[in-house]
Formats: C-alpha cells, sequence, structure tokens
C-alpha cells in the first residue's frame, strides 16, 4: 500500500495557480471494476476542487489525471485502517465522499469503530451533515422501500423472502409477473423476472434475502444529484435508453431531460431524510406518468459527470458548497439530450450500429484514463 502525489496538472494542462487554495475532496472508490468514479473525479476537478482517491492500484481510478494525490491498495487487500487514517491527515480533505457500494458500508463501518476513531477524523466523516450510518441503511432495498412509502411516494407492493423461507403464499398474492432482486444490489445484478410459482421454489434455496417485487411497467429513470443536510442542491434526470448487459443491467445509453415528478420525489425523500452527499434514486415511470420508487443508491450515479455539459451540475454544487458560496442551478441547455456512455455503449453495440443515436461521452480530456477505459474494453471483448 502507497502514497502517490504527481504534480498537479489543471485540467487545461497548464498548471495549477499557486495563489489560490482550492477546496479538498477524498474520493473512496474502492472497485475497480466501477467505471463512473474516476469520470466523477474529472468533473470535480473542473469545477474547481483540489481531488485525492483511495482506490485499488489496478483500477482505473488510480490512473485518472484529475487526481493530485492517490492512497493506493491491491484488489487482494482491502485498504487498512493506517492507509485511510494516513489520507486523512495527509490529504485534510474538507470532505470525504463515497464513490461506490463498498466505500458506503466502509464509512458505516468506520463510524462504529470500537474503540473510535478521533473525533476529528468521525467529523470529518460527518462533514456537511453526512450520516454515514443512516446513509447506508439505503443499500437495504426492504428499508429504502419501507421508508420512501411511509413518505408517501408510491411504491410497488413487494415482500422480503429471507434465506430459506417456506412462507411462499404472500408472495403468491402480490401477483405475477414479479421482479426478484437482491435485498443489498446494485446496477440489476442477480435481478431476475418470476413469472410463474415455480420459480419461486428455486429462490427459496439461495443463502441470500431477496425481495420481490409487483413488476411495473413504463421508462426506467434515474435522479442523479447533489444534496447538503436535505436541501437538493443539483439534480441530473435521466431515462435508461439502453443498457447492458439486457435486460436489468446498468444504462448505456441515456436521454437527459426535465422530468419534475421524479424531482420533486428525490427532494421529498432527501428532505426528510436530511441527507448530504451525492447519490441517485431510481423510479419507473409509467404511460400515465405515474411515479414509482425503485431505489436510492447513496452514491454517484454514473453520469453525474455530465452536469457541466448538460446544465444542473452536481459537482459544481458541492464545489460551491465547499467555497461557501450559494450555487444557482443552471437549467438543462437542452430540452433531450442523448449520450451514449463509453466504454459501455460500445461494448453493447461494437460494430456502432446506434452510433449516430447519441453524442458520445468520451474522455478526451483525461488521455490515462482513456487509454485504460480502452484496454478494459478490448479485454471484455476478448
Amino acid at each position: 500500500m502507497s502514497a502517490s502525489n504527481p504534480s498537479a496538472v489543471s485540467p487545461d494542462g497548464h498548471g495549477t495557480n499557486s495563489s489560490i487554495t482550492p477546496p479538498r475532496v477524498l474520493l473512496l472508490a474502492l472497485r475497480d471494476d466501477w467505471l463512473g468514479p474516476p469520470r466523477l473525479a474529472g468533473a470535480l476537478r473542473e469545477a474547481g476542487l483540489a481531488v485525492a482517491a483511495v482506490c485499488p492500484s489496478e483500477g482505473p481510478m488510480a490512473v485518472s489525471a484529475a487526481l493530485e494525490q492517490r492512497y493506493l491498495f491491491s484488489r487482494q487487500q482491502p485498504p487498512t485502517l493506517p492507509l485511510l487514517q494516513q489520507a486523512f491527515e495527509d490529504w485534510q480533505p474538507a470532505r470525504v465522499l463515497p464513490m461506490d457500494d463498498a466505500a458506503v458500508l466502509l464509512l458505516r463501518r468506520l463510524m462504529q469503530m470500537q474503540p473510535p476513531l478521533p473525533a476529528t477524523q468521525q467529523a470529518l466523516l460527518s462533514a456537511g451533515g453526512a450520516r454515514p450510518v443512516e446513509q447506508s441503511d439505503w443499500l437495504d432495498k426492504h428499508c429504502g422501500n419501507t421508508r420512501a412509502r411511509d413518505l408517501g411516494l408510491a411504491v410497488p407492493d413487494w415482500q422480503l423472502l429471507p434465506p430459506g423461507s417456506t412462507r411462499l403464499e404472500p408472495l403468491q398474492r402480490l401477483g405475477f409477473p414479479l421482479l426478484a432482486k437482491p435485498a443489498v444490489g446494485y446496477g440489476g445484478v442477480g435481478l431476475r423476472r418470476i413469472e410463474r410459482a415455480e420459480q419461486l421454489q428455486e429462490l427459496r434455496a439461495s443463502p441470500r434475502a431477496w425481495l420481490l417485487q409487483r413488476e411495473v411497467s413504463g421508462g426506467t429513470w434515474a435522479c442523479g444529484f447533489y444534496a447538503e443536510q436535505g436541501r437538493l442542491l443539483a439534480a441530473l434526470c435521466a431515462e435508461k435508453e439502453r443498457v447492458h448487459p439486457s435486460p436489468y443491467g446498468p444504462s448505456s445509453r441515456l436521454r437527459v431531460c426535465a422530468q419534475p415528478a421524479l424531482r420533486a420525489a428525490t427532494a421529498q425523500l432527501l428532505a426528510a431524510n436530511h441527507y448530504t452527499g451525492f447519490g441517485s434514486l431510481d423510479a419507473q415511470i409509467d404511460a400515465q406518468g405515474q411515479f414509482w420508487f425503485l431505489e436510492l443508491n447513496p452514491r454517484p450515479s454514473p453520469f453525474l459527470h455530465l452536469g457541466a455539459r448538460a446544465g444542473p451540475d452536481p459537482a459544481a454544487a458541492l464545489a460551491a458548497t465547499l467555497r461557501g458560496e450559494d450555487y444557482s442551478e443552471s437549467p438543462l441547455r437542452r430540452p433531450s439530450w442523448s449520450v451514449a456512455l463509453y466504454p459501455q455503449e460500445r461494448l453493447r453495440d461494437p460494430h456502432g450500429q446506434e452510433a449516430g443515436l447519441a453524442d458520445w461521452d468520451i474522455p478526451d480530456g483525461d488521455p490515462p484514463l482513456k487509454a485504460w477505459l480502452e484496454r478494459w474494453l478490448n479485454a471484455q471483448k476478448g
């Protein structure tokens, strides 16, 4: 495990202005197979923040030119407490930001440690009103559904199937088809469609808990955001146009546009939970325009870095907050904007049959990251 400190280079390549001290943030990016975090690192850098990361040496974050400091560990061994404390003490960040689910859970464990962390480090992890323990509860989909329903949001009927459960009658009363998803999961991983009672029997043998939920037709949307003490500062709403792998994988192509019902529900939920940080609320919107809550992810979604190009900019909202400034959210620059995420969409559509249907989101301003993603794409194809 090590720390590296390359010379600081501004996004235009001309170096930083030493007369200005930008606020510092520390990103916890523990997964080396998540491609969105290094893109958000670039957006934070462009918004005027100094960015460091605790990340695997083998992953895309480690090579990004957006970072001024790296605290590296190997994927074979999670980051140790001494490495994390070195990052806290050396970098002196204004905020510590989880970039993936594993990082969200790590912050929870740090806040619950016995003996506890030093008071200064506990204060750092809860800066801005962040609540790492409470916010990590959103990873539990049953908990998230219950919170949303208690607020009056529309949630498709669901039942929790604990490991080894023998009570299948309540599940059958939900009706078919159902969607079965791990009670703790992300990105559609493990999600399956249940069309008949026999398929429920297969889930009983699973060692994990499952959430069984009535399927709702319509478009799948996400509202990526930054919030401070429950106040929604910037939000970017997008509809999934393509996913990879099909049919329930993460987005590979998105349509960014206004979605007032989704934004309003997101603001309501964040205010009720005094939420601080990045996140994403996923929802289904049916043909009648009815909003249906699906889940809230307490970490950034893979398209938050698009804010500077789209108008509403969550990265700029955080940067303004850390500078003690008011953030005035910009309107959408285009009423409807289709964006192909790179390299995910290239993997889904390797022959470019739909290449002209969206703008490509390629990190040309970060050559080391672009090269890493190209190698990753070639390895996936091979």
